[in-house]
């Protein structure tokens, strides 16, 4: 038994992973996990006033969209040549970076128009 508030307790359960196998799972203090003998877990929410709508969620700063786009880029930056030199080092007969660094250049031109063109106003 928790002796602090049930916000701050886990209940442990145990969740089948496969038919006649059982492997520990933390589970929120919201959730509680009843174990069928069909070997099935069914997921019982009590508490439905801990979760928001997105709606309520706390706007993302300017701030915070530019230094995830500056994170994104610079992993780019530095992954794409590990890419190209693994390539390099291992069999040169298909050029499989062609795929990736596009399309990884592309999600980060997405990035970049979201967090710098189209801005959302925040308003309170």
């Amino acid at each position: 038994m928790c002796l602090q508030s049930v916000a701050m307790c886990s209940i442990r359960t145990f969740v089948p992973l496969f038919p006649n196998e059982f492997r520990p799972f933390l589970a929120r203090p919201s959730t509680i996990f009843v174990q069928a003998k069909t070997n099935k877990s069914i997921t019982l929410n009590l508490n439905l006033m801990t979760h928001q709508h997105p709606s309520n969620w706390p706007a993302a700063t300017n701030e915070n969209l530019k230094k995830g786009f500056r994170i994104h880029l610079l992993v780019f930056l530095l992954a794409t040549p590990v890419l190209w030199l693994v390539w390099y080092l291992t069999d040169r007969t298909y050029p499989w970076p062609l795929w990736s660094t596009p399309a990884w250049a592309i999600g980060v031109l997405f990035h970049y128009l979201g967090a710098f063109v189209f801005r959302k106003s925040v308003n309170h």
